[in-house]
């Protein structure tokens, strides 16, 4: 069942690795055969490694899960494939494999941490952690077979679309002021967020692009070094390849830096847009529940009145009693009903106050550290990068010692010198 919240045994879950990513491909009837990626996730669970493979499919259908059973919980962030190492590289590569790898650990682990998730060993996160083979097997919206995919998929579809239907554009005034106040900050924080996070991508796409560049020009230095250019004149060739060296080295120090940086210090700012998006799923929980609350009470209202309208009609008539009983039925159905949704609009107001001094703290830890995680890769990347050109610069020098001899043309008068250059 999809809203099962826990399982009956509490599962404390270790240190979570995801290694060896492998390329597999689809069995198709017709047309070209489709790859993806797989990775093995261990976790360690009772000092006791447990390993699954699992693909991008199956983690979207434990979100899903996770989402469905948990409302006004704050979720962190998904690692998304189209933003691995900018959205530039080839999804293909297993350098994009090892970089989405890394993601997908950040994100397990903080799904472990998390109070609600996996503090209660949540189903859909067990499942997806220990289930040892496919888990199309368990969950049909990641099944191998397209018909169950498709017809799992709808209904979820569906399920959604009601849901922002029933607040698109409605403006909910939250019974609880409090709750109502940090709210408002927090979608004020989520706009700041909104506004600032997608610089960060910008800054990491430019240094991975520069790294390209430098690459890019490395190569084109070392094709001053070939044959053709040695056999010309051999001496002119030995500096090309001194550079060459020195920018393809400076290039892949910058690729990783774009790496380093977004698997590590800059991925909480990277991902706060996503965990703001989840932030804003968890205050329409809380609105829907509002809404419902509202018109189960209205409807157990409209049933009362008609009640007691009916029942001076029908006991002034004598007449009617199996119908005054059908609606004294139709008013405790009601009642029953607004009750339930009053308490689930409370059950889900406190979670939601909890998750949002929850977040409060969290980002102030991670930021602190993020911001020091960040100055310390750049420092790091920076040095490695000073330290190519000196090594370059002096390498230069020894081997080229009558490099700034005077030429020719130096010699040449002034005036004679500007006769030749105009």
């Amino acid at each position: 069942d999809r809203n099962v919240i826990q399982n009956d045994t509490l599962v404390f879950y270790g240190k979570v690795y995801v290694i060896h990513p492998t390329k597999m491909e689809s069995p198709r009837v017709l047309g070209p055969k489709q790859s993806y990626w797989t990775y093995e996730i261990r976790t360690i669970i009772a000092e006791k490694p447990v390993s699954v493979r699992r693909r991008y499919r199956e983690l979207i259908a434990m979100e899903d899960r996770l989402r469905a059973s948990l409302p006004g919980v704050i979720l962190p962030p998904k690692p998304d494939k189209a933003n691995t190492l900018g959205g530039d590289h080839d999804v293909d590569s297993l350098v994009f494999a090892r970089a989405f790898a890394k993601l997908l650990q950040l994100y397990l682990e903080s799904l472990i941490a998390h109070p609600l998730i996996g503090g209660v060993s949540h189903q859909a996160l067990h499942e997806y952690l220990t289930y040892p083979k496919k888990l199309g097997e368990l969950w049909n919206e990641c099944s191998d077979a397209m018909i169950k995919r498709v017809k799992a998929k709808t209904g979820t579809i569906t399920d959604k679309i009601a849901g922002r239907a029933a607040i698109a554009g409605r403006t909910v005034e939250d019974p609880n002021p409090d709750l109502s106040d940090m709210i408002t900050n927090a979608y004020r924080m989520v706009d700041c967020i909104n506004e600032s996070s997608p610089k960060f991508e910008k800054f990491l796409n430019l240094v991975n692009d520069y790294g390209e560049a430098s690459c890019l020009v490395g190569m084109g230095f070392s094709k001053l070094c070939g044959r053709d250019i040695t056999d010309y004149d051999s001496g002119i060739s030995a500096p090309s390849e001194m550079l060459a060296l020195a920018a393809l080295k400076d290039g892949r120090r910058l690729k990783k830096l774009s790496v380093d940086l977004q698997s590590g210090g800059m991925n909480v700012f990277v991902n706060e847009y996503s965990r703001a998006r989840n932030e804003v799923n968890a205050f329409n929980d809380r609105k829907r529940a509002i809404l419902a609350t509202r018109r189960l009470r209205e409807n157990a209202t409209t049933a009362k009145k008609n009640y007691e309208r009916k029942k001076e009609k029908f006991i002034d008539e004598d007449r009617g009693h199996t119908h005054l009983m059908n609606l004294e039925n139709e008013v405790k159905k009601t009642e029953q009903e607004a009750l339930a949704a009053k308490k689930e609009m409370d059950k889900i107001g406190q979670v939601l106050n909890g998750e949002i001094l929850r977040l409060k703290e969290e980002r102030r830890k991670e930021w602190f550290n993020s911001v020091s995680v960040i100055a310390k890769d750049m420092h790091e990347c920076w040095k490695d990068r000073v330290n190519t050109w000196e090594w370059t610069m002096k390498t230069f020098e020894q081997e080229f010692p009558d490099i700034n001899t005077p030429s020719p043309l130096d010699e040449v008068e002034p005036k004679v010198a500007q006769t030749v250059l105009f």
